[in-house]
């Protein structure tokens, strides 16, 4: 068949234009274009970082294609939605399934009973199969991590449940290596425990464990798409080297060219005992090698990360510096291994056991680990700046708190942000606090802003005003971790109170950590101690699987509740950097994110979880897209031509029928994702004579919005029920508004990280697809240079009465009348 832009493609042959999901090739992708040695695109030994090796959206022949398809769907009525979700098999062929088995660290088969622990991060993993955790990747566990791909070796995981799975959803285990994969087609389930367990009790465990299984099915055929659309947009990804991309990315290019950083959020969930060795070169990274060779990415002594230093919190040192991508070789091996990856890794997990042990002293109130007046800490308040770091970590505790477990761990405990400088919000998040039972994760990389140092110094101050006399309660030394006495009524001493005036250094070491990239924090009276690292590398809106999340979320939750969010994460990694690009739920949402706002001219999406558990989801996924992708230039630093971002909204369903629904059927067009769960968290019985549960109720607008949103109603069925003459148009619905649905089996830690990973990747798609830095944010600055600016000239009026200059003529007139007002109510 020959696409409207004179390129052919083979894999659109199927005799219906219809997305076809069969014949995938020997590289894993359903009908790529390779070149003879098998490799993609130019073979050319240049980075696909370097700016010859850059294309641009608007310089492919898909761009010319996608704008004349987009036309059509804008006015072509055969086009319209409610014609095309009554194709039936065009609707059945835009689907995507992916099913994850694992299991959770709640159950004794494989973790002894002790859902995780020291030595497993907690993952459920037998201490005797450190190759296997709860969410390991497809190449250490071959029952975990299956999707609707049609080339790999079909798990029957599903007899004992009776779904009945259509053959583009088929489950499989995808290798990476796909060679290895054709010749594994016989493989069952139990042949690669087999292979991957050799220990026979530890198999047997495996075999008997009723695992759990988890779906994420993604049905995108509401959106204004038909399978030749969908092809065009595959081949616009393979025309500006998507899968390129996506390979430096996960191989730690520097693919932040302004900021000479690679991106490497996707390590910070890897599991210990990954073998990132075992990743085969994709056809991608080895397209800008010789046959034959492989990048040398061992840098010896040049690596940043060769040499460490043991800081006191039991962590270890990185340097903010890494090696350019220049400084990259070639010679023979059999993998590419980033230099930074292995000693990154091992750098996460130490910090990550520095946070196992210290959660769970604090959690089990050790004597060591109280306050300065010998009371549990109970309360954690992190302080951040309004950069955004916190949002993730908000999201993540709102989500986890419907969670039976996670509740349960967290009873008694409660979890506070402090973000904004605004006093008000100091005053409201310590008003209800008791400093004595509080600590302090203070969460910046370098300390730098006014507003960190601002948050930071009132909570300080706050604590020692508070804890400097505060009195010593002897009595709690003999308390239980339940709170309980150890002694008993009649053998109990008399209660011995004293008061002993205290300092701030002996406060801060009680109740203030601090996440952060600085090697000392001496200077802030934190001590070095109690530091948790983090990197320079790492991004504040993709910092949440790191200490600025993993610290808080264990101190509220356990680190072995938090340890599934990460599990969850790694799982969702592992299908976007692995499974084919049809198949593929973050490819799939940034494809139809970039033709529904750069094609079809949709500026504005909505995001509407129907659970209210996730009523964060919206602003983390607003912070992680809009300062990601909010770009003017590309690469290369070339002005766009067309816009990239997208505004983000969204609120829980159920809550969104007036404030947002009427917009969206009757207003503005905004492509929007439904999210929505097969299980509630927390189940209420039908009502008596009813068979419609409260989630039945909930779920019935999961399913019947999208139809109506598509659909819409017509003039002639208004008159048909007899609607008056007056109010037909003020009732007729367009339709034509497209959405996807995304459908989780239930809502818990698993399916929460995978939420994180999954729009973590849909930005970084469309980013890559655009042409843009998805990971730089120097559209933060000027705001920020123009406040210090104006702080400046606020410290001289207030200090010394100096005049205001310097600023325009409406700045200087409010900032006059400001200061006026403060200086008659002094």
């Amino acid at each position: 068949m020959t696409h409207r832009y004179g390129q052919s493609n083979n894999s659109l042959d199927n005799g219906n234009n219809h997305m076809h999901r069969g014949g995938g090739n020997e590289n894993g992708e359903n009908g790529r274009n390779t070149n003879a040695n098998g490799s993609y695109g130019n073979n050319s030994s240049s980075s696909c970082y370097d700016q010859s090796y850059f294309y641009k959206l608007q310089e492919v022949p898909q761009w010319d294609a996608l704008h004349n398809a987009a036309a059509e769907f804008h006015c072509d009525e055969k086009l319209h939605l409610r014609h095309l979700c009554n194709d039936t098999a065009r609707c059945s062929g835009l689907t995507a399934v992916h099913v994850s088995t694992w299991a959770s660290s709640s159950s004794s088969l494989l973790s002894g009973g002790t859902g995780g622990g020291t030595g497993t991060n907690g993952g459920g993993v037998c201490k005797d199969c450190t190759n296997i955790s709860s969410s390991s990747s497809a190449q250490q566990l071959g029952l975990m991590a299956s999707s609707s791909y049609d080339d790999g070796t079909i798990l029957n995981i599903n007899d004992d449940t009776g779904d009945d799975i259509s053959p583009h959803q088929q489950e499989v285990y995808y290798n990476n290596n796909q060679n290895q994969n054709q010749n594994n087609n016989s493989n069952s389930s139990l042949d690669i425990i087999d292979e991957i367990v050799p220990n026979d009790q530890n198999k047997q465990l495996l075999q008997s464990r009723p695992f759990d299984r988890s779906k994420i099915v993604l049905d995108y055929s509401r959106q204004q798409v038909t399978g030749e659309t969908m092809e065009l947009l595959f081949d616009l990804a393979d025309a500006v080297q998507f899968t390129e991309r996506r390979e430096a990315f996960r191989n730690g290019e520097h693919v932040n060219v302004t900021e000479n950083k690679p991106v490497l959020h996707h390590l910070l969930r890897m599991p210990k005992g990954y073998d990132y060795h075992k990743i085969a070169l994709s056809p991608s990274t080895s397209s800008s090698l010789s046959p034959g060779t492989v990048r040398d990415m061992s840098m010896g002594s040049q690596s940043s990360f060769s040499s460490f230093s043991s800081n006191g919190g039991g962590g270890k040192t990185l340097p903010t510096t890494m090696p350019s991508a220049g400084q990259y070789a070639s010679r023979n091996s059999t993998t590419a291994i980033p230099p930074p990856v292995d000693d990154a890794l091992q750098a996460i997990h130490d910090v990550r056991d520095q946070i196992e042990t210290f959660s769970h002293q604090i959690r089990s109130g050790e004597q060591h680990s109280r306050g300065v007046t010998n009371k549990r800490i109970t309360d954690t308040i992190v302080v951040s700046s309004s950069g955004g770091m916190h949002i993730g970590t908000e999201f993540i505790h709102k989500a986890l708190s419907a969670d039976s477990r996670a509740s349960q761990a967290a009873e008694g405990r409660n979890l506070h942000f402090l973000s904004n400088v605004d006093p008000v919000d100091t005053f409201l998040e310590t008003c209800d606090l008791d400093p004595e039972c509080t600590l302090v994760v203070v969460v910046s990389k370098d300390f730098s802003t006014s507003i960190e140092l601002s948050n930071f110094r009132s909570i300080r101050q706050w604590l020692n005003s508070k804890l400097c006399t505060a009195i010593i309660d002897e009595n709690n030394n003999n308390n239980n971790i339940d709170g309980t006495s150890t002694t008993s009524a009649t053998t109990a001493p008399p209660t011995i109170n004293r008061t002993r005036r205290r300092g701030e250094s002996e406060i801060s070491e009680r109740h203030i950590v601090a996440v952060t990239c600085v090697d000392s924090t001496q200077s802030l009276g934190i001590p070095e101690t109690n530091i948790f690292r983090i990197w320079d590398w790492i991004i504040g809106r993709f910092s949440v699987t790191s200490a600025v999340g993993i610290l808080p979320l264990s101190l509220q939750y356990s680190y072995e509740i938090v340890t599934e969010v990460l599990n969850g994460a790694h799982d969702m990694d592992e299908h976007f950097f692995n499974a084919p690009l049809r198949d593929n739920i973050p490819v799939l949402l940034g494809l139809l994110g970039v033709w529904n706002s750069t094609f079809m001219g949709y500026t504005t999406r909505a995001l509407i979880p129907y659970s209210v558990a996730l009523s964060k989801l919206s602003p983390y996924v607003s912070l992680v897209d809009m300062e990601s992708n909010g770009k003017r230039v590309a690469i290369d630093g070339s002005e766009l031509i067309h816009p990239a971002g997208e505004i983000n909204l969204g609120e829980p369903g159920g809550n969104t029928n007036h404030p947002f629904f009427q917009l969206m059927h009757q207003g503005r067009v905004i492509p929007a994702d439904f999210i929505g769960f097969m299980e509630s968290p927390r189940p209420l019985e039908p009502l008596p004579g009813e068979a419609v549960s409260n989630h039945d109720e909930l779920m019935s607008y999961f399913f019947g919005q999208p139809d109506a949103l598509a659909y819409g109603k017509e003039l002639m069925d208004l008159v048909q029920e007899g609607v008056p003459p007056g109010l037909r148009e003020h009732m007729v619905f367009s339709g034509n508004r497209p959405s996807s649905s995304i459908l989780l089996t239930r809502l818990d830690p698993f399916s929460i990280g995978q939420l994180v990973a999954l729009y973590e990747h849909r930005t970084a798609v469309q980013g890559f697809l655009w042409g843009i830095n998805s990971f730089d944010q120097f559209g933060i600055e000027l705001g920020r240079t123009m406040s210090s600016k104006i702080r400046y000239q606020l410290a001289a009026s207030r200090r010394t009465g100096a005049t205001v200059q310097g600023f325009n003529q409406s700045t200087s007139s409010l900032l006059e009348i400001y200061l006026a007002h403060g200086k008659q109510n002094a």
